[in-house]
């Protein structure tokens, strides 16, 4: 699996992801970005979603960011929330 791990400095807070990219790529190809829920980790969430196989089929790129405390900032405050990242 050509899959690659990197990571972003924005505004001084790392953020990482993961980026799948198919044996065969369309010419412009869409790329499909895979939230996670919360709590849960990018690994979870392909497999299960079958992310990978219809990248394969269909030739676009996949990329998995990783939320912040393993989790996004959606709007409501709470224990995990992290105001201003998402």
């Amino acid at each position: 699996m050509p899959k690659v791990d990197g990571s972003l400095n924005i505004k001084g807070l790392e953020r990482r992801f993961s980026v799948y990219i198919p044996k065969t790529v369309a010419n412009r190809p869409p790329v499909l970005v895979a939230l996670h829920g919360g709590k849960a980790r990018e690994s979870m969430t392909n497999p299960r979603r079958g992310i990978i196989p219809g990248a394969e089929k269909y030739g676009y790129i996949a990329v998995f960011p990783y939320g912040v405390n393993e989790g996004w900032e959606v709007g409501f405050t709470g224990e995990r929330s992290v105001t201003g990242t998402d």
